[in-house]
């Protein structure tokens, strides 16, 4: 029987987070922000892979905004 903890290595492995940035990224590599990211993907990842290990990852704050789709 595999355990909680197996379960979460398992996803934050770092394949599974380049796999995760593989498919983040399809047709969204001209945002600014996503390129932003991509110029530095190995610190970036191993840095969420750190924190999520060591249960100190942290969110950015949330921003509200309107969406106006004419109907």
């Amino acid at each position: 029987m595999k355990r909680f903890y197996d379960l979460f290595e398992n996803i934050i492995s770092l394949d599974n987070l380049f796999s995760a940035w593989d498919e983040f990224k399809k047709e969204k590599m001209g945002k600014p922000d996503v390129q932003n990211f991509y110029y530095q993907l190995e610190e970036n990842v191993f840095g969420l892979h750190y924190d999520l290990k060591n249960k100190t990852y942290k969110h950015s704050p949330y921003s509200s905004f309107y969406i106006s789709d004419p109907k």
